[in-house]
């Protein structure tokens, strides 16, 4: 069974126990911490970015798929990997 991360366990409910002794816990570093936090609000902007240009894509063609649609996306310069797109749109409800 996997560890939550240290978000996880500093949202928790303990107080008394900040992140740096949560990070020390499941070997960690602070800054890593605070690393991941930040990269999860840039992470959703272009989640809301790639999925609203799959959106224009498909209203044109209905049907296509993710490989098409990550081909699509790179040339018109939008930087997502082909792994992120599938669960993306796995967990969005778009996957065809």
């Amino acid at each position: 069974m996997a560890l939550p991360s240290p978000s996880v366990a500093v949202r928790r409910g303990r107080p008394d126990l900040g992140p740096g002794a949560v990070c020390r816990v499941f070997e960690r570093t602070p800054d890593a911490y605070y690393k991941r936090q930040r990269r999860g609000d840039a992470a959703s902007s272009t989640e809301a970015l790639v999925l609203a240009h799959v959106d224009t894509l498909r209203a044109v063609q209905p049907r296509v798929g993710t490989r098409k649609l990550h081909d699509a996306l790179a040339k018109a310069g939008v930087p997502v990997g082909r792994d992120q797109l599938f669960t993306w749109l796995r967990t969005s409800g778009r996957l065809v």
